[in-house]
């Protein structure tokens, strides 16, 4: 899963809704053994994605019943021929008029 980051230069997608692991008590960055952090590059058909991987906390629900400590998630910092996709909704996936 990945989530547009404040590192974006608001051109990533067209999400509004920008992440920083650093707002998060559960948040940190998934680092290589040398201590450097680890880099994801994912291609999509003509789209491009760049992002840090990280774990957060993420709950399905309001009250934290069900959640994963551990998720693993890209937080992006560049993204390409992807500025038409938004989302919302769970796990962001759901189109953000989609469940109205």
């Amino acid at each position: 899963m990945w989530v547009q980051s404040t590192k974006c230069d608001h051109q990533c997608t067209g999400n509004k809704v920008e992440y920083d692991f650093k707002d998060s008590q559960f948040g940190k960055p998934m680092l290589h053994q040398d201590g450097e952090p680890i880099v994801t590059d994912i291609q999509y058909g003509i789209g491009y994605i760049r992002g840090d991987a990280i774990h957060d906390r993420v709950c399905l629900d309001k009250d934290a019943k069900h959640c994963d400590d551990t998720m693993e998630l890209v937080m992006l910092t560049k993204a390409k021929k992807l500025k038409n996709v938004t989302s919302s909704g769970l796990v962001g996936l759901a189109p953000s008029n989609g469940g109205e």
